[in-house]
C-alpha cells in the first residue's frame, strides 16, 4: 500500500509500518556549509556522514510549509521555504541561538536515521497516536526517573533532549526568542548531562537510538 500524506485527517490508526512511505523528488536543496558541519561536530562528532546531509526548501508535499515547521524524515532536513530562505548556515555567529538549536533538533533526526533509526515511520505513528496536535505532546520530556535510559525516550524526546543540552554548553552571541527555555535548560544542565552521558563518550553507538517507535497513544495525556 503506498500513501502519500497531505491530511493526516485520513489517515486510519494504523501503525507507520502498514504504509508505503513515497519520498518526494525536489530541486531546491544545498549541501551543509563548513560552519555547520563543525557546529554539529561539537555535539555529533564523527557519528554523521555530513556529505549526506542536504537542507531542502520545502518538499514532502508542502508538509513543512503547512506546518510551519521542519521535517527530516529520510536523512535530509526539509525546512519551510521562508526558513530556507532566510538562513543559509545555521552556523554564522550572527544567527540566533533558538535557530541554531532547531537545527540541533533536525539534526538529532539525522543521527537517528544515519545509525538506522525509521524515522518516517515512526513519524506517521506518532502523528496518528495524537503526538503532532497543536500540544505536541511527543516533545514533552521529564528527568525525573534518574533509571530511565537515552534510548528510551521517543525520537522528538532525543532531540528536544539533544538540543537543550546543545544550549547548556555552547552559548552564542546572539540570544533566544524563548528565554524561559534557556533558563530552564540551564536548571537542568546536570541531569541532561546525567541522560547524554553514554551519548557525550560516543554518539556513534547503535543503542543509543530510540526504542520507541511513535506507537504510543498521546490522544489522553
Amino acid at each position: 500500500m503506498t500513501i502519500v500524506v497531505s491530511d493526516k485527517s485520513k489517515l486510519t490508526p494504523k501503525q507507520g509500518s502498514d504504509y508505503e512511505i513515497k519520498k518526494i523528488k525536489v530541486n531546491s536543496q544545498r549541501s551543509l556549509t563548513i560552519n555547520e558541519i563543525n557546529m554539529a561536530k561539537e555535539v555529533f562528532k564523527n557519528s554523521i556522514d555530513y556529505s549526506k546531509v542536504k537542507i531542502i526548501r520545502g518538499g514532502l508535499l508542502g508538509l513543512p510549509n503547512l506546518s510551519n515547521s521542519a521535517m527530516t524524515p529520510f536523512g535530509k532536513i526539509h525546512l519551510p521555504n521562508q526558513s530556507y530562505n532566510n538562513t543559509k548556515d545555521f552556523g554564522l555567529d550572527s544567527v540566533e541561538a533558538t535557530l541554531k538549536l532547531w537545527y540541533i533538533h533536525e539534526m538529532t533526526h539525522v543521527w537517528q536515521y544515519q545509525l538506522g533509526y525509521s524515522n518516517a515511520v515512526a513519524g506517521i505513528n506518532t502523528d496518528i497516536n495524537g503526538g503532532y496536535t497543536s500540544r505536541a505532546l511527543a516533545y514533552d520530556y521529564d528527568l525525573v526517573d534518574k533509571n530511565k535510559k537515552f534510548n528510551e525516550y521517543n525520537m522528538e524526546q532525543q532531540a528536544e533532549i539533544i538540543s537543550h543540552y546543545f544550549d547548556t554548553i555552547y552559548r552564542y552571541s546572539k540570544g533566544h526568542d524563548a528565554v524561559n527555555l534557556h533558563a530552564s535548560n540551564i536548571r537542568n544542565k546536570t541531569d541532561l548531562a546525567r541522560v547524554l552521558s553514554e551519548f557525550i563518550v560516543n554518539p556513534s553507538n547503535k543503542e543509543l537510538i530510540s526504542k520507541q517507535h511513535g506507537q504510543e497513544n498521546y490522544w489522553f495525556d
